[in-house]
């Protein structure tokens, strides 16, 4: 048994500065920055297209070092997550960890941002983080820092809300607002917070609204030879609401079972070497994507069709599961953490 005290602890928040930070001869505690407060991403598009699905090499390059102050940090984190779930007494990770959370509280991360691009990096970002919360809770709430973090949850989501309530009142709906309501998702399931529960199970009737009878999106298809990636963009948040609230669960049932549609024509599609249905409805050959990490996690949806959760499992069958949106293995979204 490792031995545990308040040093131990003190030393995991001392780590963010130090070179390293060993807790053990077989684990290591990454040193961190924690991310800023400011966000200010910009486009990797090209801006001629209009269709946003071709990516500027040079835009690119220019955002490189700057997200690696948010990937970094999440990186760690998703580290140190998978260390405790695969240790049989994760006390040094799970400091590891608070030590981390204490340290982004602290710096009030990525709380300064108004735009929407900055809020969609902000939304993937903290509900990776929140995942891991919500996995290590039982031992993380257990921590001196655990108010702080958890205030810090609290303005994150309020102020998400602030930001997306005029997007979902404006009908101006794309995967962006899904996936801000995922985040608000996690963080209110963490935070036991009803008005965020209550925003994810708006956002996700407004997408499920948007599915027309082939199980397309029209804002989706816009995105021309990426709009098979984006369906299934889309389709991950809201299928992430459901899992993290079941209560949302007769919500995605709306619009004839449009949720079920949606995971099959993006399904279908993946599984076509046409494109499907959707590369025909955006008229547009889709463009190969380089994982399909994000594909796997539509399993989880317990109103799948068995045929497509069955072709989905071919599909992705030597695929990671690993998502850097959930905070790393997502085997637990089939239940429990």
């Amino acid at each position: 048994m490792k031995k545990r005290s308040v040093f131990r602890w003190l030393f995991v928040a001392a780590a963010m500065a130090s070179p390293v930070a060993a807790f053990a001869a077989d684990f290591e505690c990454r040193p961190i920055t924690p991310m800023p407060r400011e966000i200010s991403i910009r486009s990797r598009y090209a801006p001629e297209d209009l269709t946003y699905s071709t990516i500027d090499p040079a835009r690119m390059t220019q955002q490189t070092d700057y997200r690696k102050r948010f990937t970094l940090p999440l990186r760690a984190a998703m580290f140190a997550a998978k260390r405790a779930a695969a240790s049989r007494d994760p006390h040094d990770e799970i400091a590891c960890l608070a030590g981390y959370f204490d340290a982004f509280a602290k710096a009030q991360s990525m709380e300064g941002t108004g735009k929407e691009l900055d809020n969609v990096y902000r939304s993937w970002t903290i509900s990776g983080l929140a995942t891991i919360y919500y996995r290590f809770q039982g031992d993380l709430d257990k921590y001196p820092s655990a108010g702080n973090v958890h205030q810090w949850f609290d303005r994150t989501g309020k102020d998400l809300i602030s930001q997306y309530q005029p997007i979902l009142k404006s009908g101006r709906i794309t995967n962006h607002l899904y996936w801000g309501g995922e985040a608000v998702t996690v963080l209110g399931v963490v935070n036991k917070n009803q008005q965020f529960l209550a925003f994810g199970s708006d956002v996700l009737r407004t997408g499920v609204a948007q599915i027309d009878a082939d199980g397309a999106m029209p804002a989706e298809l816009a995105r021309g030879k990426m709009a098979r990636h984006y369906h299934m963009f889309a389709a991950v948040p809201l299928v992430a609401i459901t899992v993290f609230n079941p209560d949302t669960v007769q919500a995605s049932h709306g619009n004839n079972d449009g949720l079920t549609r949606l995971i099959s024509a993006t399904v279908a599609s993946y599984g076509a070497p046409d494109g499907g249905v959707i590369a025909r409805k955006s008229r547009a050959a889709q463009t190969p994507d380089a994982s399909l990490k994000d594909l796997k996690v539509l399993q989880y949806y317990s109103g799948i069709d068995p045929k497509d959760r069955d072709l989905l499992k071919t599909l992705t069958a030597t695929t990671p599961n690993d998502n850097v949106y959930f905070g790393g293995d997502t085997s637990f979204m089939l239940g429990g953490r």
